[in-house]
């Protein structure tokens, strides 16, 4: 009878583990051709450089860190389940089988499973802690944002009260090295040997069911990041920081430049979209965020991703999810009432994200009728109010645990903007037409951009030597102090200080003086990278204090 039940069971772990993961690799697949509607991304075969980051950011977690607290909880989280899934894989063949697994140390095994349960339900209890005790308002909160912690304290418990309901069905005596199932076995020994067995079984069957159900939820949630994470690090940007892709302007043949509908991205910006975890440490860090405009990293890469999902089903003609009666969503969404929904609370909660994210979850939301090829990727996703906003400071990029690129889908927008619509914000059209006419973005005199070096060294005291081009037209190094360095009071002190380091390190420098100006085609597109709130000086800081060398 025992070997009918075994054969029974098998087979239906077959079936149900066979289907589970055919769910798993379809849902994965199909996302993947999603991802493929994109842009070929030029990545550089830098293996070792992006080996390096792999290593450091994957497995020693070292951007969760950022966030002390939150970093500790998610490495305990992170490597338990890798510890928790040998225990699995032990479970499972004694159920199957009848025996353990001929692991060397088994009770030292054993008890390895029971201190990472433990910590795993304690770093678990705290997450819950910081989303609903703490309330940190870059966490969302509801059902769907909670369902993972029923997963995995539901699956935690049911591998304990397995391992229990084991200990009295073989008849082994309470161990120091299983105390906690030990403790649950003895609160069971009154049952009679049949009632153990089903019971046995009914929680080893609970805790396949859980670990199958998760494993066909991860690709169809934020939790995808499990496996879309450790690939986006690996292909992540090695260019420095700020480096724009360059927009071929003479090409003829382009039918457009700047990305406006979602296959305009490329490939890899495609994976940043199920890359995300939506944490929300972008948004919590985002300057516009904190001083009350709608633009919200965390939200504009849900939003495109949302999106993507939707369109890629229509164009593949293949469901994103499984089952459907599951997951399917209702209808398709879009922005709606974006800068109705900011206007209510316009000029409130400066500092604060939690207006921000308000706003975002009332402006995005499912409508019926409506086809994803008809939804608009600025005006239907994102508002050109968004795409303006951002400050271009990568914050978002420096803070994101999974190596998302934030800036330059904006910067494609904006190109797209500007480009192709002739859209750019009135603060955009004064300072670039300021820089035309007198080389900087405030329209203050030409004349009055060498001031600085008189007030350097007004009486000849430091004995500071400040030539130009002119002057010393044998120079080495080409000081280009660019308008902060030459107008703004703040950052004159900063230029000062640099001169008199150059002067003390003997330095053959030269600067241009009033001749000087802000290059207004110093890179493809660079129109495209103001803010609508501080696009004069930022885009001077750009050009600050630059020393070229001269070959």
């Amino acid at each position: 009878m025992r070997m009918i039940w075994q054969i029974i069971n098998a087979l239906l772990f077959v079936g149900i583990t066979g289907w589970a993961v055919y769910m798993f690799a379809a849902v994965v697949y199909r996302r993947y051709l999603y991802i493929r509607l994109g842009q070929p991304a030029n990545l550089k075969k830098e293996l070792k450089e992006r080996l390096g980051a792999f290593f450091v950011q994957v497995f020693g977690q070292s951007k969760l860190f950022k966030d002390r607290k939150s970093g500790i909880m998610h490495f305990i989280i992170f490597y338990g389940f890798i510890i928790l899934q040998f225990g699995a894989l032990d479970i499972i063949w004694k159920g199957l089988s009848g025996h353990r697994l001929p692991i060397p140390g088994y009770d030292a095994f054993v008890l390895m499973q029971e201190v990472t349960v433990t910590l795993v339900l304690l770093s678990i209890g705290y997450a819950a802690y910081r989303r609903y005790g703490e309330k940190l308002k870059r966490l969302k909160r509801g059902w769907k944002p909670s369902i993972v912690v029923f997963f995995i304290t539901s699956l935690l418990a049911s591998v304990l009260l397995t391992m229990a309901f084991e200990r009295v069905r073989e008849g082994l005596p309470a161990s120091g090295f299983a105390p906690i199932s030990s403790a649950i076995a003895s609160a069971f020994a009154w049952m009679p040997p049949t009632a153990v067995t089903v019971s046995y079984y009914v929680f080893w069957w609970i805790h396949l069911l859980i670990l199958l159900s998760f494993l066909v939820y991860v690709p169809q949630s934020k939790h995808f990041h499990l496996i879309t994470a450790p690939i986006n690090i690996l292909l992540r940007r090695t260019e420095p920081v700020g480096r724009l892709s360059k927009l071929d302007l003479e090409n003829e043949e382009a039918e457009e430049f700047g990305v406006g509908k979602i296959e305009a991205f490329t490939q890899k910006q495609m994976l940043d979209f199920y890359a995300c975890v939506e944490c929300g440490r972008c948004t919590n860090v985002c300057p516009a965020s904190n001083t009350g405009k709608l633009l919200s990293p965390m939200h504009m890469i849900v939003k495109l991703r949302d999106h993507l999902t939707e369109k890629g089903v229509a164009l593949t003609s293949k469901s994103a999810w499984m089952p459907a009666a599951v997951f399917a969503s209702p209808g398709i969404h879009r922005m709606e009432g974006g800068a109705d929904s900011l206007a209510e609370w316009k000029g409130e909660g400066i500092t604060d994200i939690g207006p921000t994210m308000a706003a975002q979850k009332r402006a995005w939301h499912q409508v019926e009728g409506v086809s994803p090829q008809d939804v608009q990727l600025i005006g239907g996703v994102m508002t050109e109010e968004e795409i303006w906003a951002c400050t271009t400071c990568r914050n978002c990029e420096d803070q994101c645990p999974v190596g998302n690129e934030h800036v330059d889908k904006i910067i494609d927008l904006r190109r797209h903007l500007v480009l192709m619509e002739g859209s750019v914000p009135q603060e955009g059209q004064r300072a670039m037409m300021n820089i035309e006419r007198q080389g900087n973005p405030w329209g203050i005199s030409r004349a009055d951009r060498n001031k600085w070096v008189a007030e350097a060294d007004p009486d000849g005291s430091l004995g500071l030597s400040i030539p130009t081009v002119k002057e010393n037209p044998g120079f080495e190094y080409l000081f280009f102090v660019g308008s902060m360095g030459s107008y703004d009071n703040r950052s004159r002190k900063i230029t000062r200080a640099f001169v008199r380091l150059m002067n003390e390190a003997s330095v053959n420098f030269a600067i241009l003086g009033n001749e000087e100006k802000t290059p207004a085609t110093r890179r493809a597109g660079w129109a495209t990278s103001f803010c609508s709130s501080s696009c004069a000086a930022r885009t001077s800081r750009r050009s600050r204090n630059i020393t070229y060398r001269r070959s």
